[in-house]
């Protein structure tokens, strides 16, 4: 059976990485987007020139109206994010419901990340502190996450379930 991922603010970033990374793992991905549609065909077209299956499908996941829209136009979804807060919480209650019918819930924690939203903000010396707080003595790219996302899926978090996952390249060692 083909797998579904709906990946929320797909068209860049983490998501787009994510959404990337599963596409190549054999996922059928719904790349969601808000506003940018360009930004979410280019990744639709690089999924599918990779030789995977995705399609654009724009909702304001802050909407209850269009989420519920969204959801329902999915069939069915094997990987679903949300906004973030008090998503530790959620995945917690829903992972304890859910462990009856071998669904796992988890959530992860990506440190700072190398995006473009982020680009501002990282300038060299904020870069080169953070990855002094690290161990692997670096930033994180979204490729970091979404191969991380794409082992979870892939079932290499099948005993794992109700917890936060960190991808920190190691700071929370370091600030132990």
């Amino acid at each position: 059976m083909e797998k579904i991922a709906l990946i929320t603010g797909a068209g860049r970033g983490i998501g787009a990485a994510t959404a990337q990374e599963l596409g190549r793992r054999g996922f059928h991905v719904i790349v969601n987007y808000r506003a940018d549609e360009p930004a979410a065909a280019s990744v639709v077209r690089r999924i599918e020139a990779a030789g995977g299956v995705a399609r654009a499908v724009q909702a304001d996941v802050c909407d209850p109206g269009q989420v519920a829209a969204l959801v329902e136009g999915c069939a069915r979804v094997d990987a679903h994010a949300t906004a973030k807060a008090a998503l530790n919480a959620f995945a917690q209650h829903v992972a304890a419901e859910a462990g009856a019918w071998g669904i796992a819930v988890n959530t992860v924690a990506p440190a700072a990340v190398r995006t473009e939203g982020s680009a501002t903000m990282l300038t060299p010396e904020v870069e080169e502190a953070l990855g002094r707080r690290s161990v692997l003595g670096r930033m994180l790219d979204p490729q970091d996450v979404a191969a991380v996302v794409g082992s979870i899926l892939d079932g290499g978090f099948d005993a794992v379930a109700g917890v936060k996952i960190p991808v920190d390249a190691g700071q929370r060692v370091l600030s132990g």
